[in-house]
């Protein structure tokens, strides 16, 4: 039986602040806490879980001087961080009348506190950006694998959307469903069973419009969402 949500996703925020189990030599933690992880918002537990690959704001190095530590402002746990429902936010982000109307109209979504849906990152923490750095963050997203598998499982969705190729194959990986991410176009809108669960890989949103030329049966960004929304219906 998995863990309590709650229990799972402080033992993640845990392993990060004290720098222990997968996170322990995982290069994309910042050893300052100047640059925090993302994850861990929305309902406990969930039907439905969204994982994007990874947090927004890249770094452009890794922050690691002792002279000017930034933990004492980072908390202890991950419930006294202000989350927020940042996904939901105008911007860069799933568009809102994905939730209003594509889930809203046919499922009876009205509020976005109503709304069963967790939010998180295949790989907790931001890219770093810099010459010779793209080790770390492959690295990183292969030590993060470690707590997605416990955190999904824990929060129990019945359908879970990965966005994007990243978070996709880390699904993949993680939950040993027998499929390699080859080229995106063939796993978008489609929906996998694994054991009591369904996954419905999405093309990430902020490369959607350039994306939805691959996809012979979809002619705009509003029609994409509201495919999507029709896939996770079916099988809520």
């Amino acid at each position: 039986m998995s863990d309590n949500p709650s229990q799972v996703v402080e033992r993640i925020w845990s392993d990060w602040y004290k720098g222990q189990g997968p996170c322990s030599s995982c290069p994309g933690r910042d050893e300052s806490g100047c640059h925090t992880p993302y994850f861990g918002d929305g309902a406990f537990p969930a039907e439905i879980a969204f994982i994007a690959e990874t947090p927004g704001g890249s770094r452009s190095t890794q922050t690691k001087n002792p002279d000017n530590p930034c933990w004492e402002s980072v908390p202890e746990k991950h419930a006294e961080k202000n989350q927020g429902v940042g996904w939901l936010n105008s911007g860069n982000r799933i568009p809102d009348k994905f939730f209003s109307k594509s889930l809203g109209d046919e499922y009876g979504f009205t509020d976005e506190s109503d709304i069963g849906i967790y939010f998180t990152n295949a790989k907790k923490c931001a890219n770093i950006v810099g010459e010779d750095e793209g080790w770390k963050d492959e690295k990183a997203r292969i030590d993060c694998r470690a707590h997605l598998k416990p955190e999904i499982e824990a929060v129990d969705p019945t359908v879970i959307v990965p966005f994007g190729a990243k978070a996709t194959e880390a699904l993949y990986r993680g939950f040993d469903v027998d499929r390699n991410v080859r080229k995106m176009a063939d796993e978008v809108l489609n929906t996998y069973q694994n054991d009591s669960r369904y996954i419905v890989p999405s093309y990430h949103w902020s490369g959607l419009p350039r994306n939805i030329t691959n996809l012979e049966s979809i002619s705009d960004t509003d029609v994409y969402w509201e495919t999507l929304a029709d896939e996770i219906i079916a099988v809520v």
